[in-house]
């Protein structure tokens, strides 16, 4: 991963980042939105669709899918990406972050 001349005798354009930099980034956006129950409940599932080179800019979002409350819980579900400013996808996912209901209320 990061040794760019071994990276252009194998084919690749450079070095490329491990997939977890993209997923670290995902979960940095949702401690962001939801504060640390994004890390400390839920869960996050993360698929590689294609590589991420040393100088790629990306662009991390999440959308609410659904959300469901059960007694003094409320899950958010979510999909979750990184992109390229091409808007190609580079990693795909779906999230989960269960709060409180009263923190989801207000």
């Amino acid at each position: 991963h990061d040794d760019d001349e071994y990276a252009r005798k194998n084919g690749l354009p450079g070095i490329c980042a491990d997939g977890m930099v993209s997923t670290n980034w995902i979960l940095h956006l949702l401690i962001e939105i939801f504060g640390p129950a994004a890390a400390s409940s839920g869960r996050l599932r993360t698929k590689y669709i294609k590589p991420i080179y040393e100088d790629d800019l990306l662009t991390t979002g999440a959308r609410i899918t659904s959300v469901s409350t059960k007694g003094d819980c409320t899950s958010v579900n979510l999909d979750v990406w990184c992109n390229l400013p091409d808007g190609a996808p580079v990693t795909v996912g779906e999230a989960r972050v269960d709060l409180p209901t009263e923190l989801a209320d207000g």
